[in-house]
């Protein structure tokens, strides 16, 4: 199962569009969540299947009018990390950033990230 939504409305904080703010936490997050729970049993049941989750390259680097944006895919990140630590089949897609030339720096550090259990 592949979890890639997300919106991502800019404004500064001090604008304070919250509509704006609940919106990209609920789908940006809790539809992550809420496919991680609809895929987890199926896949025990079957006994096979993995989770991707598609972050951005926001979670890793904020931009004017992005702040919680950035917020809700380091959060994605995190909740991935958390997730493959219990099992191999929950990873993090790797950034990118399409339009941007990618380095060989940017290339080591997009590579993607699989958990293991401990």
């Amino acid at each position: 199962m592949i979890n890639n939504a997300g919106i991502m409305p800019h404004s500064l904080l001090e604008q304070a569009r919250i509509d704006d703010w609940n919106r990209m936490i609920d789908i940006n997050l809790k539809g992550v969540l809420y496919g991680i729970s609809a895929a987890l049993e199926p896949m025990k049941r079957q006994k096979a299947g993995h989770i991707i989750n598609v972050s951005s390259v926001a979670g890793h680097k904020v931009r004017p009018g992005s702040a919680v944006y950035a917020a809700t895919k380091a959060a994605v990140l995190m909740l991935s990390e958390a997730c493959g630590r219990r099992s191999s089949r929950i990873i993090s897609a790797p950034p990118f950033s399409p339009p941007v030339p990618c380095s060989p720096n940017c290339r080591r550090a997009s590579r993607t990230r699989t958990w293991q259990k401990p």
